[in-house]
């Protein structure tokens, strides 16, 4: 799957289906993942799957990069429902990055996380030294996305895309729920199970197509 990168956001005038500000501590990236899950009832397991981990790669990157971390500080995350995709953002306090996020997605972590998952993400700026970091989902399942104009547009999945054997993105979700700290997603494009630690500065990586094999690669790491 390719993933456009643009500065392109939501329309200014869309009303997020949900949006909730957290205090900007490492323990609320749990709380996230927490908050969304509800909202996704009825998406597509791996679709979801997806957009919890892309919402969770980005609130650890508001915590740990930007104001948002410093004592008092919070970020606030927003989700947009489509036909067909999900929009969703983090909103931090500011930062010196620029915004570039071709240059900062480093693999295995963080933002490289985000833009191998997402159809397209990109950046915005916000009120004063503010950052939006956005991401758009494509959910199959949900038929075909709206018109080019309503949400950023990219290519969809491709000819190489494949999917999950069924009911192992679910499983993993609830695996991940009792193993904090790791991030994994299915590559689309290259039939593989992708995990990591949440922390930047970890060399502990991993791919695989059997779910079994990520699941033993979690637990022995833990």
């Amino acid at each position: 799957m390719r993933t456009t990168i643009s500065l392109s956001p939501v329309p200014p005038s869309a009303v997020p289906a949900w949006e909730q500000a957290f205090p900007g501590h490492p323990s609320q990236a749990r709380q996230v993942r927490a908050a969304l899950r509800p909202l996704l009832d009825g998406v597509d397991a791996s679709t979801a799957g997806d957009v919890v981990l892309v919402v969770s790669e980005l609130a650890a990157n508001a915590i740990a990069h930007s104001d948002s971390g410093l004592p008092g500080g919070t970020f606030t995350v927003r989700l947009f429902r489509r036909p067909g995709q999900i929009h969703v953002e983090v909103a931090d306090q500011g930062s010196a990055w620029d915004g570039d996020l071709a240059r900062s997605a480093r693999h295995p972590h963080g933002l490289y996380l985000v833009t191998a998952v997402a159809t397209a993400c990109g950046t915005a700026p916000g009120p004063g030294r503010s950052r939006r970091v956005w991401a758009r989902i494509d959910d199959p399942a949900a038929g075909p996305a709206p018109t080019p104009g309503a949400l950023p547009s990219a290519a969809g999945p491709g000819p190489g895309t494949s999917l999950p054997a069924p009911g192992d993105a679910a499983r993993l979700g609830r695996f991940l729920q009792d193993h904090q700290g790791r991030s994994a997603f299915w590559d689309k494009a290259c039939g593989v199970w992708r995990v990591a630690e949440d922390d930047p500065d970890s060399s502990l990586y991993a791919e695989s197509p059997d779910l079994n094999t990520v699941i033993r690669y979690i637990t022995a790491n833990d």
